[in-house]
C-alpha cells in the first residue's frame, strides 16, 4: 500500500525506545484487573514454584488477536511471569490441552504440576482458529482455517475442564489466576483455589 502513509514509518522508527515505552505505557493504563480475592496479586516472590498452565501460555501467535502487523518484539505470558520473579522461583509450563478439541490426556499432567506448585497461573481462551473471519489463514497453522463467528462465549475444548480440575487440585487455599481473551477482549482476575 504505497499510499498509506503509515507503510512508510521504517521498522527502526515502530520499534524505537519511545514507542515501546509508549506501547508499555498504554498497555499498563488499560489493563483492567477484574478480581484479586485474596489479594494474589502482585505475584508474591517468595514462591518457589509456579506452575502456569494451559494452551495460550506460551504462544505468541494468539497475543495479536484476529487484525495484526508483525510486532518488533512479543513476549508470551510464560515469559512474563519468568521474567518478573527471581531467579529462585521455579516456573514450569504445561499446556493441560489443545486450545480446540476433546482430548484430555494432558490435563492429568497439569494438575500434578498445579498440586506440586505454590501458585497455579492458568491461560485459556481463544485464538485464531476459533474466531476470525470465516476461512481465515492468516494467524493459523498451515492447512486450517478460522471457524469465523462464535455462538457462544464458552470456553473452546476442553479448556473449562482444565481450569476446573486445576483449581479443585487441593485444598491448601493456594490460588489461581485466570488470564483469558475473547476475541480482541481481555480479562483476568485472580481468586484462591479450594476443593
Amino acid at each position: 500500500m504505497t499510499g498509506c502513509p503509515n507503510a512508510q514509518i521504517p521498522i527502526e522508527v515502530v520499534g524505537s525506545p519511545a514507542n515501546h515505552a509508549l506501547a508499555l505505557e498504554v498497555a499498563r493504563q488499560s489493563l483492567v484487573l477484574l478480581k484479586n480475592e485474596g489479594n494474589l496479586l502482585p505475584l508474591n516472590k517468595d514462591l518457589k514454584q509456579v506452575a502456569v498452565i494451559g494452551p495460550n501460555a506460551d504462544d505468541e501467535l494468539v497475543l495479536r488477536g484476529n487484525y495484526y502487523g508483525t510486532p518488533t518484539q512479543s513476549v508470551t505470558v510464560l515469559e512474563g511471569i519468568r521474567s518478573i520473579l527471581p531467579g529462585q522461583t521455579e516456573v514450569a509450563y504445561e499446556p493441560g490441552c489443545d486450545i480446540l478439541g476433546t482430548d484430555k490426556k494432558g490435563i492429568k499432567a497439569a494438575v500434578k504440576l498445579a498440586r506440586k506448585a505454590d501458585l497455579a497461573i492458568v491461560v485459556l481462551g481463544l485464538s485464531q482458529l476459533v474466531e476470525g473471519e470465516e476461512g481465515q489463514q492468516e494467524g493459523v497453522a498451515e492447512g486450517l482455517q478460522s471457524n469465523g463467528d462464535r455462538a457462544d462465549l464458552a470456553l473452546p475444548g476442553v479448556q473449562q475442564a482444565l481450569l476446573e480440575a486445576v483449581a479443585e487440585r487441593d485444598a491448601s487455599g493456594v490460588g489461581a489466576v485466570e488470564w483469558q481473551r475473547f476475541g480482541d477482549q481481555l480479562g483476568a482476575g485472580a481468586h484462591p483455589c479450594h476443593s
